[in-house]
């Protein structure tokens, strides 16, 4: 427990110290930032890329799939599919979110609307003044 004697707070520093450990954190940031986006760009490289055995593509033509239809991605969701099909409650979820039909999303969605639509109308839900947060820069 002696290294908790080393924590000093954000509002015990200089403003020199601050500053410092602020651009730190940005840099850290930016950093994580970039390399998620590699990582998204690499994904993207490899589901768009034709399967390498024959017997994937054996499956996705016997499924139905064209030859320039015929990408990892595509046999991801074939997979997926018969997991799906079998009764697979995760595989289920997948696919539904990835058609775009997740109930929860879409409920967050229209309590986002009607929360709006009470902060333009100057109203407040209990004790506390809606803050919308798309709404600070308009």
């Amino acid at each position: 427990m002696s290294n908790v004697d080393n924590l000093v707070p954000q509002n015990k520093r200089t403003k020199s110290e601050q500053r410092k450990i602020a651009q730190k954190g940005g840099i850290a940031s930016g950093k994580a930032r970039k390399r998620k986006k590699q990582l998204k760009e690499i994904v993207k490289i490899f589901l768009e890329q034709l399967p390498s055995s024959e017997k994937a593509r054996k499956k996705l033509k016997e499924a139905g799939f064209e030859e320039d239809e015929m990408t990892n991605q595509a046999l991801l969701v074939l997979t997926t599919f018969k997991q799906a099909m079998k009764g697979n409650m995760r595989a289920i979820e997948f696919l539904r979110d990835m058609s775009g039909e997740n109930p929860y999303l879409e409920l967050k969605a229209k309590e986002f609307k009607w929360k709006k639509e009470q902060v333009k109308e100057g109203k407040v839900i209990g004790n506390i003044p809606i803050v919308l947060v798309d709404d600070v820069n308009e």
